[in-house]
């Protein structure tokens, strides 16, 4: 297959060729027009002159009667002053007297269309090519008395010169078009490499990347479409590495939240393995709580891990159905107000206004028992965690804010992000998993939605989730 270069080069080949042929073709003809219209507009004045120089013999009568006198004398003579063939014909077209010696086509009738023409009183002119003499030009004009044709004057010019000053034009053109066509093809070249060079050095990059360089990046030059091109293709390759390096963190944290609970399984095992004596029972009750509390943290991590890469994978399918999400919300917290008691955290709902969105009830459910649960976890015994709904044009917006001790301003945006803590130990104090606000996050962005966080005035957090909802006006 050829190469994307070969194929430009030759394309830009093709149309400066055509060009240059259309050009040629185009000026020829327009510089042969010009020089005809020339010559024919001399000749023409040579054949009224010779039309002013016979008439008088058609008036007096000399020329019907005397056709070889003294007309033929005066059609010679002109002949020799103008370079042309001159013919003096009757109104039948008959040849009265001709210019060639000795007699030329004397008494001939001559038929062609221009000679029809001056005898019809209207002069014209004809191009033809001759075996013997090359091309010739005939201009005829009538001989008019009392402004009736009586006869007419017949003259050949040779044009021989003229179409061989047109071909020296010709190669002249041939010439300088190969010579601007050699140019272009290196231009054309020029620039062709121009824009392949880009392209190979793009075709490189992803190949590399392909085998898992992923810091290839391409020097991107001027403005233009493969500039374009070459710019999203440095964003996308740092994307790609930027996810690359998430990835591996996000197995390294994998690897060091499981470590944790397997390593005090572990621990607690050991123990129990060596214990010998009457104290076995209390101590097997025990480290047998401990494991079981380790198990259950194990199992939380393991099942929000399997959430996790359910929602981030390509085919992840959501029940979409119309889901009333006041009434949404007024369950989730009656549904943990148990937990709310027993943190000693008043839970409590502001305003929720009638909205409804269009999602799977099952995971917008599950959103907000982890936005909720999240600020009861945090918030702190004494504290209020306030949940409330508003409609903001076509977004339904939901706010979950508590008066806790907050976090830093510099942490609030990577709330959401896998295994982030503002202090290391502070999931495994809250029982958490590291991976909640994530699986949130994942969540409201497979309904189209958003979610953030900010600092609440006073002290605490805000969580705001907007949803698309179409049908906002509607209660």
């Amino acid at each position: 297959m050829r190469s994307l270069r070969g194929r430009l080069a030759a394309t830009y080949f093709l149309v400066v060729l055509l060009a240059l042929a259309a050009v040629n073709v185009l000026a020829m003809r327009a510089i042969e027009s010009f020089s005809l219209r020339q010559r024919e507009v001399a000749a023409f004045t040579s054949t009224n002159i010779a039309v002013n120089l016979v008439e008088p013999f058609y008036r007096s009568g000399v020329a019907l009667r005397e056709p070889q006198g003294a007309l033929l004398a005066a059609v010679r003579g002109y002949a020799t002053q103008s370079g042309a063939r001159v013919l003096a014909l009757d109104r039948e077209g008959r040849v009265l007297a001709d210019s060639v010696w000795p007699a030329g086509y004397a008494g001939r009738v001559l038929t062609q269309p221009e000679v029809a023409e001056a005898l019809a009183g209207r002069a014209a002119a004809g191009r033809r090519y001759l075996a013997e003499s090359g091309w010739v030009l005939y201009t005829v004009a009538p001989v008019l008395e009392d402004k009736r044709p009586v006869g007419a004057v017949f003259l050949s010019t040779s044009i021989g010169d003229l179409y061989a000053g047109l071909g020296r034009i010709a190669r002249t053109m041939l010439f300088m078009s190969a010579a601007a066509l050699a140019l272009a093809t290196l231009a054309g070249l020029a620039v062709a490499r121009t824009i392949t060079g880009p392209v190979a050095g793009l075709t490189r990059a992803a190949e590399m990347m392909g085998r898992g360089d992923l810091a290839q990046r391409v020097r991107v030059r001027g403005r233009d479409e493969v500039a374009t091109l070459a710019t999203a293709f440095n964003s996308m390759a740092e994307r790609l590495q930027a996810e690359d390096e998430r990835r591996r963190e996000f197995l390294a944290d994998v690897a060091h939240e499981l470590q944790t609970p397997v390593s005090a399984i572990r621990a607690m095992a050991e123990p129990l393995a060596a214990e010998r004596g009457s104290a076995i029972v209390d101590t097997y009750r025990d480290l047998a709580r401990e494991i079981e509390g380790q198990a259950e943290r194990l199992g939380r991590l393991v099942g929000d891990l399997l959430d996790l890469a359910r929602l981030e994978s390509p085919g992840v399918a959501l029940t979409i159905e119309e889901v009333e999400l006041a009434g949404l919300l007024e369950g989730v917290v009656r549904g943990l107000g148990a937990q709310a008691r027993s943190a000693g955290v008043n839970l409590e709902t502001g305003p929720l206004a009638p909205v409804r969105v269009r999602g799977d009830g099952l995971r917008v459910e599950q959103v907000f028992a982890n936005l909720i649960g999240n600020g009861l976890k945090y918030a702190g015994p004494g504290r209020t965690v306030r949940v409330e709904l508003a409609r903001r044009g076509a977004e339904a917006v939901a706010t979950v804010s508590d008066n806790g001790p907050g976090v830093a301003d510099e942490h609030l945006g990577h709330l959401f992000e896998r295994f982030y803590r503002v202090e290391r130990s502070r999931s495994r104090q809250g029982g958490g998993t590291g991976l909640g606000l994530a699986i949130v996050k994942r969540i409201v962005e497979l309904h189209s939605g958003t979610v953030s966080a900010r600092a609440r005035e006073g002290g605490g957090l805000v969580f705001e989730v907007r949803l698309p909802a179409p049908d906002a006006g509607r209660s």
